[in-house]
């Protein structure tokens, strides 16, 4: 049996990783020692997650994609799918600081979400999906408007919340509707 001590530390540490992985909603601003047209030029051409990553939150996650779209006035949008029904955008918009720098600022926006008759969907807790997409979309943004490869630890943190929340696990969330399935049918 765990002494209250390493209960307590264990908790706290819990905490202190959620706290740093979840992020919020806000903007987060960089500056890019460049033109605004080139820093809007090198997000243009962004793919939808890191091509160091096997998809967007993890390898047994192929649920969650994203396509990116050049907005008005030098933005860039990542729109996040799951299962083919939008939840999320990530906008990155270029503003001029002066003729050598530009400021990056990047907002991440939860869009209304309605699971319909999917039953996976309906289990599934898209918090911690929406958390875990901000985090990596906004690193690789950060990489590139920095010149620097993506921080793999970044990513890495970042989708640890998925082992944190078990109900963002698509395998999960597909072992419960085949076990009420099964039952439905008296399997």
């Amino acid at each position: 049996m765990a002494s209250p001590a390493s209960v307590v530390f264990a908790l706290g540490a819990i905490g202190t990783l959620i706290y740093a992985v979840s992020g919020s909603g806000g903007g987060v601003d960089t500056i890019y020692n460049g033109p605004a047209d080139k820093a809007y030029s090198v997000l243009a051409q962004l793919p939808s997650y890191p091509a160091t990553e096997h998809n967007l939150i993890g390898r047994d996650q192929p649920e969650v994609t994203a396509d990116v779209i050049d907005g008005p006035d030098q933005s860039v949008t990542w729109r996040y799918r799951v299962r083919g029904k939008e939840f999320g955008k990530l906008v990155a918009s270029v503003k001029p600081i002066d003729a050598n720098q530009s400021k990056v600022d990047v907002v991440f926006e939860d869009l209304p979400f309605d699971p319909g008759t999917d039953k996976v969907l309906q289990i599934v807790e898209l918090a911690a999906l929406r958390r875990v997409v901000n985090k990596v979309t906004h690193e690789q943004v950060l990489a590139a408007m920095e010149e620097r490869p993506v921080d793999k630890k970044t990513i890495q943190n970042a989708r640890l919340l998925l082992s944190l929340s078990p109900q963002a696990d698509f395998a999960s969330a597909y072992a419960i509707v085949d076990a009420e399935e099964k039952e439905r049918l008296g399997k």
